[in-house]
């Protein structure tokens, strides 16, 4: 497994280049902004399509699995389910092509 680390703060632009050039299997972010759901999605939108998304932050400890499930994300609340998450990865790529998010790993 090769980690890209991009940095902190970086721009949706920047995310979508760095994907587009290395196009990558999983991309994990930390939301730290309440208000960041829209760029969250326009980012989803523009990533080449076998690449998905590993979230999180305090944005979701805040917010309720069911609400999220709701959304079509796929809620992960432990480190072992996490864990798990990435052994199954190739199988898991094959049955959802919605944001993966991984709430409440501190």
């Amino acid at each position: 497994m090769d980690v890209n680390p991009l940095g902190l703060m970086q721009s949706p632009e920047k995310i979508i280049d760095a994907c587009r050039q290395s196009m990558p299997n999983i991309l994990g972010l930390t939301i730290l902004q309440f208000h960041s759901e829209e760029t969250l999605c326009d980012i989803i939108a523009h990533l080449p399509p076998q690449t998905r998304v590993i979230v999180g932050g305090p944005i979701f400890k805040a917010m309720e699995p069911q609400d999220l499930e709701k959304k079509g994300y796929l809620v992960l609340n432990d480190i072992r389910h996490f864990i798990d998450f990435l052994l199954t990865f190739e199988s898991q790529r094959q049955v959802s092509g919605c944001p993966l998010m991984v709430s409440g790993i501190p």
